[in-house]
């Protein structure tokens, strides 16, 4: 019987739910663009179904959105 590792399955799991956010932000953005909208925080939170808190967390979400804000 292998030995469970908690940590290493936590980890797993974090970086799963990661990916999946960035990829919800992603389509969002794509999304918005295409429908000709403004991108902001408020924006990409309320059409990818996340809390802005999370966008202003992730630096690198946070970069990305504001770049296309003043765009």
């Amino acid at each position: 019987m292998t030995k469970y590792n908690r940590r290493e399955q936590l980890q797993a799991v974090h970086r799963a739910r990661r990916a999946d956010t960035k990829q919800k932000i992603e389509a969002a953005i794509q999304q918005l663009i295409q429908s000709s909208q403004s991108i902001n925080f408020n924006s990409v939170s309320k059409e990818a179904g996340i809390s802005k808190a999370t966008l202003y967390n992730t630096p690198q979400l946070r970069k990305q959105v504001e770049t296309l804000r003043q765009q």
